[in-house]
């Protein structure tokens, strides 16, 4: 069987991905080290069992208050009757405020529920169409991983390339596939190239725009 061939660029950014992971794992093992050598240090002094300490409680004599009998009054039936009328007509006072506030919310956002809300926009989402609107063509995947780390790490955003190429991915996806403010097209080498929508048709980039 025949093994499956890679670039350089792309073998370059897989070698780049697994060094990073054996810098995490040795951080790990040298954290777990020190760890396991101070709890051999409270080891030694900690004593063979826990000693609970009883603390006498002192018993209180609650006095017991008589209860006063309190008589409700009774009040006339007309004032009963005059309050429920001034209640009915609160509520419905009320009642119209509630629907107006209901008419402005509607009005606002346009539609009900969540599908009025605004779409999240990230700062990898901004470097993914940055880079692509900077190129001027269709980028594919590791160009475009190549641009944004740039972007990223001048604006303060990069944290290692395992973190910044599954940003790139979650960008890609919203951009793509629920925005439509990027296409991806065939490439003639592996895996898809992306840009704006107009620069191809039927998956395909148009001469001006190729990768």
């Amino acid at each position: 069987m025949s093994k499956a061939k890679f670039t350089k660029p792309q073998l370059k950014d897989l070698i780049e991905v697994y060094q990073a992971e054996v810098k995490k794992l040795n951080f790990q093992i040298q954290n777990a080290r020190a760890i396991i050598k101070g709890l051999k240090e409270d080891l030694k002094n900690a004593p063979d069992a826990e000693v609970a300490q009883k603390t006498p409680v002192k018993k209180t004599t609650a006095k017991k208050t008589p209860a006063k009998k309190v008589t409700a009054k009774k009040a006339p039936a007309k004032k009963a009757a005059d309050k429920k009328a001034t209640t009915k007509k609160v509520v419905a006072q009320k009642a119209p405020a509630k629907k107006a506030t209901a008419k402005r919310t509607k009005k606002a956002d346009g539609r009900k529920g969540n599908a009025g809300r605004k779409p999240v926009v990230t700062a990898f989402d901004n470097f993914v169409m940055t880079a692509i609107n900077e190129a001027g063509k269709g980028l594919v995947s590791s160009d475009l991983f190549v641009a944004v780390k740039a972007k990223a790490k001048a604006a303060g955003e990069y944290k290692d390339d395992v973190t910044t190429k599954t940003l790139i991915n979650r960008a890609l996806q919203k951009l793509v596939n629920k925005q439509k403010m990027l296409a991806k097209f065939k490439h003639a080498g592996r895996g898809y190239a992306y840009g704006l929508p107009s620069w191809g048709s039927r998956g395909r980039l148009k001469p001006a725009y190729k990768a």
